[in-house]
């Protein structure tokens, strides 16, 4: 999906962005990528490893690098109105998201509209074609 939506946040994975009540937040991008990995499997726990070949694709990173991330992404979206944090750590093994704060994923209008287009045209392509 291409956006996440908790509490009173929108997530845009395609624009790289957050916004909190409708207002832009700033985050650095591996922040929001980090977010974004989470959020596809709300609730599962991501193993740190692939993380860092994720957030570092060029690079070697190490675990302190990524805790670094999780603490700075941590202070940047605050916390939870339940109180835990969005982003929690799993033991040694990895991060998840928070999965007692609910996670809605949509896709935006503009790609519904694009699909409901290329549908209705494969549809007019098959009738003709089976005339």
């Amino acid at each position: 999906m291409d956006c996440y939506h908790f509490l009173n946040f929108r997530l845009n994975k395609v624009s790289e962005s957050l916004y909190y009540r409708g207002v832009e937040k700033k985050l650095p991008v591996k922040s929001i990528r980090l977010l974004a990995i989470l959020l596809d499997k709300p609730g599962v726990t991501v193993d740190t490893s692939v993380l860092c070949k994720h957030l570092w694709p060029n690079h070697s990173a190490d675990n302190d690098s990524l805790s670094r991330l999780v603490t700075e992404t941590r202070k940047l979206l605050g916390r939870s109105v339940s109180g835990p944090d969005f982003v929690q750590t799993v033991g040694d093994r990895g991060y998840r998201f928070n999965p007692a704060i609910p996670v809605q994923s949509t896709i935006p209008a503009h790609a519904k509209a694009d699909s409901f287009a290329s549908k209705l045209l494969s549809y007019f392509q098959f009738s003709l074609n089976h005339q």
